[in-house]
This record gives C-alpha cells, sequence and structure tokens, in this order.
C-alpha cells in the first residue's frame, strides 16, 4: 500500500481523453521542460524529441498554448493519482496523527522525486507568466489545503474555519519549502529522514497549537 493520504472522488482531477499519440507527445513535452526548463519549451523541441515532423505534432496540438494547457493538465492528473492513491478500509483504521504522518511522507517524498520537483520549480516559475499554469498551480494547491484542513479539524476540531485554513497554509509552505533543500541532488537529500521526523514534530505542535 501506498502511504498516501487518500481524498475524495470529487477531489480527483479528471483525464481528458487522448490518442496515443497525443499522450506521447504530452510526456515528450514534460521530459522537455522538466530537463531543460520552459525557456525551452517549443512545439519544433517537441515534435523533434517525439521524432515527428511538426506538422504531424500541429495535427494534434496546433499551438504552444494548447500544448501546455495538454502539458499542465496531465501533471495535475498525475499527481491527483498519486495523491489518492491508497486503500480508504485502511485509512479508515488510522488515527488521525497517524494520517497526519501518512500524509506528509508522500509530500516529502514528492519533493525528492526529480520528475516532481524539476517540473515544480518550473511551475512556480511558469505561473508568474502564464494564466494556465497559475491555474493549475492554484488547483495543486487547493488539493493540498483540502487535505490538511481535513486532517487538521480531526486533529484539533477546536479550531475556527479560518484558523484550520491558515494552519494548512503554513504546513505546506514548510513541506514545499524542504523541496529547496531535500529534491534529488540537493546537498541535504541523504538527511531526509532526520529532517521529516523534525518536520513531522513541528507540523504536530503547529496543528495542535491553541
Amino acid at each position: 500500500m501506498k502511504k498516501v493520504f487518500p481524498i475524495r472522488e470529487d477531489q480527483a482531477p479528471k483525464r481528458s481523453s487522448r490518442s496515443p499519440r497525443a499522450e506521447a507527445i504530452v510526456a515528450d513535452a514534460i521530459g522537455l521542460i522538466t530537463e531543460a526548463g520552459y525557456s525551452e519549451f517549443s512545439l519544433r523541441k517537441v515534435a523533434a524529441r517525439n521524432g515527428i515532423k511538426l506538422a504531424s505534432l500541429q495535427y494534434h496540438f496546433k499551438t504552444k498554448e494548447e500544448l501546455l494547457d495538454a502539458v499542465l493538465e496531465q501533471v495535475l492528473f498525475e499527481f491527483g493519482e498519486r495523491f489518492k492513491a491508497g486503500d480508504p478500509a485502511v485509512y479508515a483504521s488510522l488515527m488521525p496523527e497517524q494520517l497526519l504522518e501518512l500524509t506528509v511522507d508522500f509530500v516529502l517524498s514528492e519533493c525528492q522525486r526529480s520528475e516532481s520537483s524539476d517540473f515544480f520549480f518550473q511551475l512556480w516559475a511558469m505561473s508568474c507568466h502564464d494564466a494556465s499554469a497559475a491555474r493549475i498551480q492554484a488547483e495543486i494547491y487547493a488539493l493540498y489545503r483540502k487535505t490538511f484542513r481535513e486532517l487538521i479539524q480531526m486533529l484539533n476540531p477546536a479550531l475556527t474555519a479560518a484558523q484550520r485554513d491558515s494552519r494548512s497554509v503554513v504546513v505546506i509552505s514548510l513541506l514545499e519549502g524542504l523541496m529547496l533543500f531535500i529534491s534529488e541532488g540537493k546537498s541535504h537529500g541523504r538527511q531526509v529522514s532526520k529532517i521529516a521526523a523534525e518536520a513531522k514534530q513541528g507540523i504536530l505542535r503547529i496543528v495542535m497549537a491553541e
């Protein structure tokens, strides 16, 4: 079982139906952005990476903006699939503190995955200039916040809705900030188990404070 806090079906991102060729183009576009950065993203370079002519790529995605939309939707879908993985029956038997720990473990594992961290670094930059990127970023963090708000409510039901929301933002900011230090190749990558333990203790203190 994957150690991930499950999300409800109504929270899950929906996958659009695409042909196998279009799926491969989107995968190559994600790879290009992750490895080379958004500045290198172009239809011509994605077509070359995919081994097809530009005209063939434009049969599926007419513009760079259209392909970027598909890339971002795919990233959101894959993130949601990983985030909601697990057996709900098993999670139902766990205490709220255990669920919080599993959720933190998932986020930290995402921070360590180069496929996630490298793309998120690009997404943060893209969201400053691109409306589609900003929308996807907002959807991803809305998913994060909703999950942590529910966990915080289970752990500290005396908090108001505003307090739960603000604390979810603080917790997520703490975890996402760790990506700068523990993602693949970073200097603190080998210390992640100790960092994770400290993060869990700190998050629990934030959640349980009056």
